[in-house]
């Protein structure tokens, strides 16, 4: 384990829980009165890392990959999260520009 944050993850709404950045992958993890909800991203597989803004004030992060686009927002320090998920894609990914 890299380092953890707490945020949330958007589908339909925003769901609070934590993030865990280790060496390979992306981890998200939540459980929201028992409605448990885990995602997991390897670098390998992200095209683009991308800030964004989440309902027009929430800073945001953006991973791609060939199916699917993951949002994570309500970071405490977005800029320092975005940094460490760039550093390790550039190091994992065939996709990361270099």
């Amino acid at each position: 384990l890299i380092e953890d944050f707490t945020c949330a993850y958007r589908r339909r709404i925003l769901l609070l829980g934590r993030m865990f950045i280790a060496a390979e992958h992306v981890c998200f993890r939540s459980n929201i009165f028992g409605v448990k909800t885990t995602v997991v991203v390897s670098f390998r597989d992200i095209i683009a890392v991308r800030r964004a803004t989440t309902d027009l004030i929430n800073p945001s992060i953006e991973l791609y990959t060939s199916d699917k686009k993951h949002v994570f927002a309500c970071f405490l320090f977005p800029s320092h999260t975005h940094r460490i998920l760039r550093e390790l894609w550039k190091l994992q990914s065939p996709y990361a520009d270099a």
